[in-house]
């Protein structure tokens, strides 16, 4: 992980000992990208109205019936990248 903020020495005279805590205030944090890679998917909020807890399962089923889509046919983009195909270059 990578965190940005400020980092912060707190001292205080204890009962038997003098006291040293670090506080780090984060403003950003995120993946170390170094080693590796990384997908950030923004979740849909679905706002129900009282009494409609039905609705809330049937639109949890469609939003992520929908990401299965995307992330299948980001899968299928993927898998396709490279391929050699029949059709002829129409540069």
């Amino acid at each position: 992980m990578i965190v940005i903020g400020k980092l912060r020495t707190n001292v205080w005279k204890g009962e038997e000992a003098v006291v040293e805590r670090l506080i780090l205030e984060a403003t950003t944090i995120g993946h170390d990208l170094s080693r590796g890679t990384s997908v950030f998917s923004r979740v849909e909020r679905v706002v129900v109205p009282e009494g409609h807890e039905s609705d809330l399962q049937a639109a949890t089923a469609a939003v992520e019936a929908a990401q299965g889509r995307d992330l299948d046919e980001e899968a299928d983009d993927e898998a396709g990248a490279g391929e050699p195909t029949d059709r002829p270059d129409t540069a």
